[in-house]
């Protein structure tokens, strides 16, 4: 019986070395990644450009590092790399809603509104808790002079993300609707007001 038990346990034993042996291996951080996400964090986007376009022709696949690299263009102002970047990235990934938010800003940039909503639509389908999204699409709808379309949708940003509120004084794609009573109301909220539907309320 003693033979027998030692032979079980050496059993196990083997059988863990064997699971052991075959489980890959944890991924090693990608040291051009790092280096190239150093670079862009001090605002050294040229050589962080030149290390990323090696790494993506290298692993085609490495969604933060198209990530970034579109980050980068898109400092650069360079819109339309960015835009394939995020292109890339949402066709590896289409179930990622910050991707599709992430192609929305810079088609945004480009100005391609249409192909920029469908983006921002695409990213609230997959998570309807997203304030940026709502202020992406404010942003589209403002340009096209749908003002109603722009204030409801910005409230709807608000009340996911009140940290919002500092930066719609700012943004130019608002300056249309400077003058608007309900923008100027929703400019000065506090995050406890956001409790009512002032837009439904009749002015006194």
């Amino acid at each position: 019986m003693a033979k027998k038990s030692v032979r079980r346990r050496s059993a196990k034993k083997t059988a863990k070395k064997t699971v052991a042996a075959s489980e890959p291996a944890p991924p090693r951080p990608n040291k051009d990644f790092s280096n190239a996400r150093d670079m862009f964090r001090i605002g050294d986007f040229d050589a962080a450009v030149a290390v990323l376009e090696r790494l993506v022709r290298r692993e085609p696949s490495h969604l933060d590092a198209l990530a970034l690299l579109a980050s980068c263009y898109s400092f650069q102002e360079r819109y339309e790399e960015a835009v394939k970047c995020h292109e890339a990235a949402v066709e590896a990934s289409p179930a990622d809603a910050q991707r599709w938010q992430s192609l929305a800003a810079d088609l945004l940039n480009l100005g391609d509104l249409d192909r920029a909503e469908e983006a921002v639509r695409r990213a609230m389908k997959l998570d309807g808790r997203r304030g940026s999204t709502h202020y992406s699409l404010a942003r589209i709808v403002a340009r096209r002079g749908d003002h109603d379309g722009a204030l409801t949708n910005l409230r709807k940003a608000l009340e996911l993300q009140p940290e919002l509120r500092d930066s719609i004084v700012e943004q130019p794609d608002f300056a249309p609707l400077a003058e608007d009573d309900r923008f100027k109301q929703l400019a000065r909220l506090k995050r406890s007001d956001l409790d009512y539907p002032f837009f439904e309320r009749e002015e006194a």
